[in-house]
């Protein structure tokens, strides 16, 4: 790649998006991620869900689960909660060594829980991603275009959860590895209310309405799918 360093902020998906512990912890009283902005409805066109643009180039990579991870953060006052998904696919293709689609796949089944993990089940409910009528989440991008610091690019897409669609755009970075892959890592906020996730607890506090999402997504030539662990041997979020 003409650059070295080609797409990192995340799907944004961190799809970073993306180092957070899994569990509860402390939410920070200011957070600097940058939000996905959210663009006008129309402005950011539905694509064809199994092929990208005909003009994306030959190069196609496929995502690498073993080596790439997604997690989100949602928190409320004095807490946050970061869980991790285990089954995740993707691909990037590149035009003339350099980025031109992304497809990120989440299967919202396989958020992951530590021992005795109440909250992951009451995520998979009704009240938040009902992941029995809304089992995957995706984002595929229209359009990838450099920013002015070098190592930055600017993503443009729509992104699929919980059976809405959000034309939205987030900065982010991409590095060529020594093998020949891709490393794209990002991170940045989107609004559960966009999506219809608007639940409210009863009593503990609000829930904040922004939600961070860390992607850090390896891509491989021809990289196999790692197997899907059942659900009760998925690893816990790192």
């Amino acid at each position: 790649m003409p650059r070295q360093n080609i797409l990192a902020a995340a799907l944004p998906l961190a799809l970073t998006l993306l180092g957070a512990c899994a569990g509860q912890s402390p939410a920070p009283a200011e957070d600097a991620t940058p939000a996905a902005e959210k663009l006008p409805e129309g402005q950011v066109q539905p694509l064809n869900p199994e092929e990208p643009p005909a003009d994306v180039g030959a190069t196609s990579l496929r995502l690498d689960p073993a080596a790439s991870r997604v997690l989100f953060t949602g928190s409320r006052p004095a807490v946050a909660h970061t869980r991790a998904f285990s089954r995740i696919d993707g691909r990037l293709h590149l035009t003339e060594d350099e980025p031109a689609f992304i497809e990120v796949l989440v299967d919202m089944t396989s958020i992951t829980a530590g021992p005795e993990d109440k909250l992951v089940q009451h995520l998979k409910s009704v009240d938040f991603f009902d992941v029995a009528r809304f089992p995957n989440a995706r984002f595929r991008s229209s359009r990838i275009t450099p920013l002015n610091l070098e190592q930055s690019w600017l993503v443009e897409g729509l992104m699929e959860v919980h059976g809405k669609h959000v034309p939205l755009r987030f900065p982010a970075t991409v590095t060529r590895l020594d093998d020949g892959g891709v490393r794209g890592v990002a991170r940045f906020t989107i609004n559960r209310r966009d999506y219809d996730v608007s639940y409210e607890m009863k009593d503990g506090g609000p829930i904040e309405d922004s939600v961070t999402l860390d992607l850090d997504l390896t891509f491989r030539q021809g990289a196999a799918p790692a197997p899907a662990p059942a659900e009760d041997d998925a690893p816990e979020a790192p």
